[in-house]
């Protein structure tokens, strides 16, 4: 019996090292030191088959920082897997920006919707670093129209700041995205006390040591948007303009999410020629980058965003022929379903390299919309 109970207490123990063992194998293979640079997976020449396998294998080096510029990654409650993203690579992200909070007028005041997505403890395993920072984005509310927007940068501007920094303050932000103003810049009578809004809220922060980055379209060729004067303008006191340099199409006009001559000619329409050379002006823009995609059915002027997901779902099923397109440095693919002729863009990882390259030849930081939508491997880029 003595005998037997040895034995089997050698066999528990064996059987415990083999599934460690099998464990650990499974880790390195699923998580290799190799990036996908490394393993060859950024190319023009991208395979359904070659994505589908790779790409939750991103490399177990998840602290190396491979892009030199500044990285704002948002995060989107809809799109929960971000939440992981954003803890695993916080050593890669500078700015994470979590989408929670909406301004809404109730009655004769302003107040702050969203509180109940905020997540403490997450906040603060990102923040464990010590190096990422927190900044929310807050939304005001198309709800509140013209005149309730006028009402909050003139008779009501101190409280509205006072309430914003004191959430910033309250919860341990280190600042804020504001999205949804800017296009009020084109009303000729509120311009003025938009400006004044905006550096109030910016003095206030920069008091606390808390940063204000500004959510901004990218301005049209025949103007308009978010111009090259307001840019001069406020980059003294904006610690970064988020710019917004993705869908260029849409369902009505099906076509590439962002082509890259597009996402240049924005940068630079955005800063005045003298500043182009200066790179603490140029970084403070925040070209953006994104991680979603579209499938669109053209002849029927249909279609819609995509994620990570769905697109390995198209892969999986229809098993599409990936093609690089020269012109907009984009991949492209076309599938057929149910009758209908489909036709998908969505990042690569050479559509993100190549952006990525832009931004360093052109001195700027990027923004990701965002890292709930993207695949697990991207991150190797950044």
């Amino acid at each position: 019996r003595a005998c037997m109970m040895t034995r089997l207490r050698h066999g528990l123990v064996l059987s415990l090292v083999l599934g460690v063992s099998i464990l650990c194998c499974d880790c390195a293979s699923l998580h290799p030191s190799t990036s996908v640079v490394d393993r060859g997976l950024v190319t023009e020449k991208a395979t359904s088959p070659s994505i589908v396998k790779e790409h939750k294998r991103y490399s177990s080096e998840t602290t190396d920082k491979n892009h030199g510029g500044k990285v704002l990654a948002y995060v989107t409650p809809w799109n929960s897997h971000g939440y992981d993203i954003a803890k695993i690579f916080n050593s890669k992200l500078d700015y994470v920006s979590p989408v929670w909070y909406q301004i809404n007028k109730n009655g004769a005041s302003f107040v702050l919707g969203g509180k109940q997505d905020v997540d403490a403890d997450w906040v603060l395993e990102v923040k464990a670093n010590n190096f990422t920072r927190i900044v929310p984005r807050f939304m005001l509310e198309g709800s509140i129209g013209v005149p309730g927007f006028r009402d909050m940068i003139k008779i009501s501007r101190d409280r509205v700041v006072s309430m914003i920094v004191a959430e910033c303050r309250t919860r341990g932000f280190d600042g804020l995205v504001l999205d949804g103003l800017v296009a009020y810049l084109s009303i000729p009578d509120v311009r003025d006390d938009l400006i004044l809004f905006f550096k109030t809220l910016a003095d206030k922060l920069h008091a606390q040591q808390r940063h204000l980055i500004l959510a901004i379209p990218p301005s049209g060729r025949s103007g308009g948007g978010f111009s090259s004067a307001d840019f001069d303008k406020m980059a003294s006191y904006i610690d970064g303009f988020s710019l917004m340099t993705y869908d260029y199409s849409n369902p009505s006009n099906p076509g590439p999410n962002a082509p890259l001559s597009w996402m240049t000619e924005a940068v630079l329409r955005l800063v005045p020629p003298s500043s182009r050379t200066n790179p603490a002006i140029t970084s403070r823009i925040m070209m953006g980058l994104n991680f979603y995609g579209n499938d669109y059915v053209p002849a029927d002027k249909d279609g819609g965003p995509i994620v990570g997901s769905q697109y390995i779902d198209i892969l999986k099923k229809h098993k599409p022929k990936i093609v690089w397109d020269d012109a907009t440095h984009e991949h492209v693919l076309g599938y057929e379903a149910g009758g209908r002729k489909h036709q998908v863009y969505y990042p690569s990882l050479k559509f993100i390299q190549d952006r990525l390259d832009l931004a360093k030849s052109l001195g700027v930081s990027i923004s990701i919309w965002e890292i709930g939508q993207g695949l697990d491997y991207f991150y190797d880029l950044l």
